[in-house]
């Protein structure tokens, strides 16, 4: 299998890990919020604003479908991605499915500090955004969890992943 994908909360460093693991191995990169931001014209938190999460659900789907059809391309999916419809299964089925896990403390310093406009943490106060980070994780690791490696993401050291990489996923 020449794909693999980056799946964690929002905030986990999916896209950041997944470039610079793309570049190390000579792959194309891809970011599932990117691929729909350019297909439909709109940011994700407009996206959302205009036709809600469930239509986003729907693109995203089938633009997960239409990157299965990439080869040897790294893809940083969005943090529901796993969540909905089949999506889980046809990454586990068409390439690796690595799993940034961090803590809900981590995740919620990062989204406190993050300069990118999420829609489902936008206008939450500290104590909410805790609680939701708490209980949507909770939740989503049930998809997580699937993933063919679980990866430490306050402790990840690219060059371990590159190696991880490189020794079980390309050789196989």
């Amino acid at each position: 299998m020449d794909k693999i994908f980056i799946v964690g909360f929002s905030g986990a460093g999916k896209s950041t890990v997944g470039k610079r693991l793309a570049s190390r191995l000579g792959w194309q990169f891809y970011d599932t919020d990117s691929f729909i931001e350019r297909k439909y014209h709109l940011s994700i938190p407009d996206f959302f604003e205009k036709y809600g999460e469930n239509a986003f659900r729907i693109c995203e789907n089938a633009a997960l479908k239409e990157l299965l059809h990439e080869q040897q391309a790294v893809i940083a999916t969005g943090g529901g991605t796993p969540c909905f419809f089949d999506n889980m299964d046809e990454m586990l089925q068409h390439g690796w499915v690595i799993y940034l896990k961090l803590s809900a403390t981590s995740l919620f310093t990062r989204l406190q500090h993050s300069h990118k406009a999420r829609p489902l943490t936008a206008g939450k106060d500290n104590a909410q955004l805790l609680e939701y980070i708490e209980s949507t994780l909770q939740l989503r690791e049930t998809y997580y969890n699937k993933a063919h490696f679980n990866m430490k993401g306050e402790s990840l050291s690219l060059p371990s992943l590159v190696e991880i990489v490189k020794e079980k996923v390309l050789e196989k």
